[in-house]
């Protein structure tokens, strides 16, 4: 099944397809050459979302996106431009700077 999967997702990837359908379409025929029982597909599906630290993603991305739509993201730029922007190398001093304590900046950053 496995090789199934990948054998599908590199022919899909060399004709230039979508990664997104190329995906898709190789799980599909995954599924399909597994002895998958389509019945308990939806449980598992539930139950491999269904976990508490795969939603810091998107809520993850929405605390970068209010940065942004606040300008608050704008003003830490700004802020950390006029504390180190004249040394060389400045980017990295303050990119890995412990005092930069909100993930949703460093990672819009």
């Amino acid at each position: 099944m496995t090789l199934a999967i990948v054998f599908t997702f590199l022919i899909f990837a060399l004709l230039r397809m979508p990664l997104a359908f190329a995906l898709g379409l190789a799980s599909l025929v995954g599924l399909f050459v597994g002895d998958m029982d389509f019945s308990i597909m939806p449980q598992r599906m539930m139950h491999s979302i269904d976990n508490f630290p795969l939603m810091a993603i998107p809520l993850f991305m929405l605390a970068g996106e209010l940065m942004v739509a606040a300008g608050i993201l704008q003003r830490l730029v700004d802020f950390a431009n006029s504390l180190v922007g004249r040394v060389h190398g400045a980017w990295p001093m303050w990119r890995f700077s412990p005092a930069w304590c909100s993930p949703p900046s460093a990672a819009l950053l």
